[in-house]
């Protein structure tokens, strides 16, 4: 008996639910959600390649670490640096290897550096690092080590980098986080109004005693099921859109790093599926408690 009553009312939420879902109403929150999550999932695609290219910069920073004229032991040197905290290697740059270097970097100075009568440049390590953030207290304690003579690791485009990075993301964020908000209040605005034009149904399921949870329900599940369609019509186009968007940065700067891989945008559209689900099903739990409150 009990488990034919559970089945008649999943028979009968599903039946209220998928009436509820080919209103005109429903079709005018579907759309609605859509263009919501459309903006929301351009916003975090923006927001993943913003966070991608700052972090590809940040791992370019490196120490040049410059070595006395004359040392010999080098190697042991080169030990010290790798073993400061933050260094991930240090590669060993010999005079002629740096006045090479030089040649080939600036091919209109080749013969003024043929003339000269020695080698000016001194040994050097090229210093990588698996921790860019700390590469001012990193550079100070390479700086430190018997035979480094002195450090150079860009400081004022570090600087900068670092401030433009912390503007970028902070914006980034702000902007997303807004985004969320916004997006929030138009679905649950919007198929609140779902639930409105049928506060009748709901008047007359409280008058024969159906329950809060019964009544509440199908109006849950409708918004689930718009909050989960308008986001995937929405993932479709934002991952067409960043399909059209990404060949064209590489035509146009090939040395941009954007995202690329495939599990990068799987999981874009996860994240926009999740979040339009959620969205909706929140919009009819809230709007349907204003009635139940009632």
């Amino acid at each position: 008996m009990c488990t034919a009553l559970k089945a008649r009312s999943v028979k009968l939420i599903a039946g209220q639910t998928a009436r509820g879902l080919f209103r005109n109403f429903a079709l005018m929150a579907l759309v609605v959600v859509a263009a919501c999550m459309f903006v929301l999932g351009s916003t975090l695609a923006v927001a993943l390649n913003v966070t991608n290219i700052g972090l590809q910069l940040q791992r370019q920073v490196e120490i040049k670490a410059f070595l006395m004229d004359g040392l010999k032991d080098y190697a042991a040197v080169g030990s010290r640096i790798k073993a400061v905290p933050g260094v991930a290697d240090a590669i060993y740059i010999s005079k002629e290897e740096a006045l090479k270097r030089m040649a080939e970097d600036y091919p209109d100075y080749r013969d003024v550096i043929k003339t000269l009568p020695d080698n000016p440049l001194p040994a050097s390590f090229d210093v990588k690092l698996s921790d860019p953030k700390s590469v001012k207290e990193i550079a100070g304690a390479v700086g430190g080590i018997e035979g480094v003579e002195g450090v150079n690791y860009g400081q004022s485009y570090v600087e900068g980098l670092s401030s433009v990075l912390q503007v970028l993301w902070s914006f980034t964020a702000l902007v997303l986080v807004a985004m969320v908000f916004g997006s929030s209040i138009i679905v649950n605005n919007t198929i609140g109004i779902t639930v409105t034009a049928r506060r009748n149904e709901i008047e007359i399921m409280k008058l024969v005693g159906a329950s809060d949870g019964f009544i509440r329900a199908p109006f849950v599940l409708e918004g689930m099921i718009i909050g989960f369609v308008g986001s995937l019509l929405a993932g479709i186009g934002i991952i067409a859109g960043y399909e059209y968007a990404a060949r064209w940065v590489k035509d146009m700067a090939p040395f941009v790093p954007l995202v690329d891989a495939a599990w990068a945008k799987a999981g874009l559209l996860a994240v926009v599926l999740a979040l339009g689900a959620v969205l909706g099903a929140g919009a009819g739990r809230n709007a349907t408690n204003r009635y139940l409150k009632d």
